[in-house]
């Protein structure tokens, strides 16, 4: 009883010499919660009279979140709290008076820890309990306290104080390791991402210093990051888990028990020093030199212009040396120690200069090799097709990266990695060569037509690396043909294939050539219905499912479908292709009629050459009815033509300028003049409107050359 009465006692004693901790808390939860719980007020009575639902179910979104994970405001006050508290709590040991004064006390070492340790908690879960329980009391009087708001009041309350705990006793480890309150800070900022700057290193030098890999996941090492606690805490925030909060608990709990042992083997003349443990001051210097001279130097080499490797091995060395010195100075409060252990410091720079070498020149040929077949699982691939559709996230308003969408969904395996890797076979890392002038077989000079390949290697082992080649399309067509005619690439490749598109969508417009709305049933709608839609999804799956890259690259689209839905802001494009024969016919039978741009009236259409000639897939392309254009007639341009006959012979020739040229290895593109485009001006109503056209290659445009000029 005494026992109980004498540790309380000190409990007591110990919060009358810190109360201005807990009354630090009071205010901040005061003002993050109680101030925010008011904001409610001022809507709740519009809420009340029932004349909004939609604003009553966002102030029900804005109270859960308010209270659970989501809020960053709590989290970040959980974080600051911890620190200040574990900070606060053992700087005593810093100080030799008062290291004294505390020793001097009739409490065990042990009691006195666990005294600051339980105080250092009450004054973070106290306020933050009990201003919850009174936030909770105000939403009742407000009429929104309901089952689902006390649920998240209480994960969040409970996930903010594991995350305290995690900062908390990762500041009494500072604590412990250093004799120093502004060492002790550095070193709790080191232990934060330390482990992730680790795992991290090679995979961004592999992406810095070789060609082909943009992003590598380094499989096991990647749970080194486990033990960082800010990767931990940013984690917990986006994407919490049952598994993670677990893991988080038990490391919470390992640091703890560490501080403890380490509170124990420390000595008491350890306070005012630098680092409280002399041996451990060798293997700091070195934690902390390499990993920074490396980072360093890699953007040294960044920085200077064409990317220098003497610039990154200057830069890694000097502030090797800064670095190494500067921690030097610290430890021994002295400046005249900045070059003690020159051959550790020497050790360093060897170490780093080699680690950095190996990635300058590439002496493992990692850059040239790809990993073999046998040990790769899938392989996903963002081909260059069709770069101007967009994704979406089906339920929310953003947009999905194409690339990062292909390279999660679009992928090869089993007995289609074979065609992944003879795809592969036409690699090349070095973008210059495949991109200089070459020289026909008829002597003409042109371009190789260079596409870029993103690709994305998942290993048995569960290992990803992200790599980027380039490849000449007339070597590697056949290849790419039949990586894009594989059911398993589609499937990934064309989101719409997704079965989640049909309850994403609620909408949709069509589009003519001549980039107008078109205009169904006589009516001035261009939207379908929800059904309509979902039943047009079901047909154009069919269509692209079936859609050949032999077709893909020998048509040219006659329309662009966009599916939208207004209430998640989803939105999504796709052309319809002659050969989507059902789509076309369900448009049709929809009173759609793709020909209806040319009965528009049109004032003028005005035939002009461009500054640039596009690079043209086909060897004769190049040179394709250069006649008509390249002539003493060429001087006549630009052609203005007025008269509506003469227009309307034109338009078999014209294809949409968007639509044509949405893709650099169309073999469309062999029929299409080069250097010539058409806009044609509407009228529409009180007001004119333009489209914008290339003309086939079959067109003779000297006529209509004479026809301007008579």
């Amino acid at each position: 009883m005494t026992s109980k009465t004498s540790f309380f006692n000190s409990l007591r004693e110990d919060v009358r010499h810190r109360i201005w901790v807990p009354s630090l808390a009071c205010v901040v939860f005061l003002l993050g919660l109680i101030f925010s719980t008011l904001t409610i007020q001022d809507l709740s009575f519009q809420a009340s009279t029932g004349i909004d639902s939609y604003l009553t179910a966002r102030l029900v979104n804005q109270i859960t979140c308010m209270y659970d994970h989501k809020n960053f405001l709590l989290t970040i006050v959980a974080v600051t709290g911890a620190i200040i508290c574990g900070m606060q709590g053992f700087s005593y040991l810093t100080s030799k008076c008062q290291l004294d004064f505390y020793h001097s006390l009739p409490l065990k070492r042990e009691k006195f820890f666990l005294i600051r340790w339980c105080n250092g908690v009450l004054f973070y879960a106290v306020p933050a309990l009990v201003f919850s329980v009174l936030s909770c009391i105000m939403l009742a009087a407000f009429g929104f306290f309901s089952a689902p708001v006390l649920f998240s009041v209480v994960t969040g309350f409970l996930h903010n104080l594991l995350i305290f705990l995690l900062v908390y006793h990762s500041a009494i480890l500072a604590c412990m390791v250093t004799g120093n309150i502004l060492v002790s800070l550095g070193l709790l900022g080191i232990l934060f991402i330390y482990t992730f700057a680790i795992t991290k290193l090679v995979p961004t030098f592999m992406s810095v210093y070789y060609d082909t890999y943009t992003n590598f996941s380094s499989g096991l090492a990647e749970y080194l990051n486990y033990l960082a606690p800010g990767w931990l805490i940013i984690n917990l925030f986006n994407a919490p888990t049952v598994g993670l909060y677990v893991f988080t608990i038990i490391f919470a709990a390992a640091l703890l028990a560490v501080s403890v042992l380490l509170y124990r083997m420390r000595s008491s003349e350890a306070a005012g020093k630098a680092i409280a443990f002399p041996r451990f001051r060798s293997v700091l210097r070195v934690l902390v030199v390499i990993p920074v001279a490396l980072y360093i130097g890699l953007a040294f080499g960044q920085l200077a212009p064409g990317f220098s490797a003497f610039w990154s091995i200057f830069g890694l060395l000097v502030f090797l040396v800064l670095t190494h010195a500067i921690l030097e100075v610290i430890f021994d409060f002295d400046i005249h120690s900045a070059f003690h252990h020159k051959k550790e410091m020497l050790a360093c720079a060897v170490f780093c200069v080699a680690f950095t070498s190996v990635f300058l020149t590439d002496v493992l040929k990692l850059d040239e090799q790809i990993p073999s077949q046998h040990s790769v699982k899938a392989v996903y691939m963002d081909l260059p097709i069709d770069n101007d559709m967009s994704y979406s996230a089906l339920k929310s308003a953003n947009y999905v990266a194409l690339t990062s969408y292909r390279e999660e969904h679009a992928f090869l395996a089993g007995d289609d990695l074979d065609k992944a890797y003879d795809l592969l076979a036409y690699r090349s890392a070095v973008a210059q060569p495949l991109s200089e002038e070459v020289t026909d077989d008829k002597g003409e000079e042109r371009y190789h037509n260079v596409l870029n390949l993103n690709v994305r290697f998942v290993k048995n082992n569960g290992q990803s690396e992200y790599r980027h080649f380039q490849f000449v399309l007339e070597d590697a067509e056949a290849a790419l043909g039949a990586v894009y005619d594989t059911a398993t690439y589609k499937q990934g490749h064309y989101q719409i294939l997704d079965a989640a598109c049909k309850d994403a969508f609620s909408g949709m417009t069509v589009t003519d050539a001549a980039d107008n709305m078109m205009v169904r049933e006589t009516t001035h709608t261009n939207l379908f219905t929800d059904k309509e839609t979902s039943e047009f999804i079901d047909v154009l799956q069919k269509d692209v499912s079936a859609f050949t890259y032999e077709q893909l690259t020998s048509e040219i689209p006659v329309a662009r479908v966009d599916f939208s839905n207004e209430n998640t802001g989803a939105n999504m494009q796709y052309y319809i292709y002659p050969s989507y024969t059902e789509s076309i016919a369900w448009m049709k039978g929809k009173g759609i009629d793709f020909d209806s741009w040319q009965q528009n009236e049109a004032v003028s259409l005005y035939i002009s050459k461009n500054q640039y000639e596009p690079v043209f897939k086909e060897d004769t392309a190049a040179s394709v009815d250069a006649a008509s254009i390249d002539n003493e007639a060429a001087d006549s341009y630009p052609v203005v033509i007025t008269d509506p006959e003469v227009i309307a012979s034109i338009y078999p020739y014209l294809h949409n300028e968007y639509f044509a040229t949405r893709t650099q290895f169309n073999e469309a593109h062999a029929d299409i003049h080069k250097g010539v485009t058409a806009t044609i001006t509407w009228k529409n109503g009180d007001d004119q409107t333009e489209s914008y056209f290339v003309i086939d290659s079959a067109c003779d445009l000297s006529d209509y050359v004479a026809a301007s000029e008579e």
